[in-house]
């Protein structure tokens, strides 16, 4: 497996062998949540987020068109965790209200 390219790969998951799945999670998973991390700040946000993107992965397999594999998925982790911010949205008073 470690001659086939991330987009040969993915092909073959888009086309159902989900077993190949465990390939691309190993290379990139570390990589996907280092990006969240950097982005977001909370580690337990960026495990669970990392999970989302790549059982997204699983869920839009059949999206994927052979295109950049890595800038598919960064956009995946990217729109997850854009997502998630606007889902859990708190609006906050003023920080002068706050003072007092």
């Amino acid at each position: 497996m470690e001659a086939l390219s991330d987009e040969m790969i993915m092909q073959k998951v888009s086309e159902g062998n989900l077993d190949l799945l465990r390939v691309l999670f190993d290379r990139h998973h570390k990589h996907v949540y280092n990006f969240l991390f950097k982005m977001s700040g909370d580690r337990m946000l960026s495990e669970d987020l990392t999970q989302d993107v790549f059982y997204k992965l699983i869920k839009y397999r059949s999206s994927y068109k052979m295109g950049g594999f890595k800038s598919w998925l960064f956009t995946i982790a990217r729109n997850s965790l854009k997502t998630h911010f606007t889902r859990h949205h708190k609006t906050f008073e003023d920080i002068e209200v706050l003072a007092y």
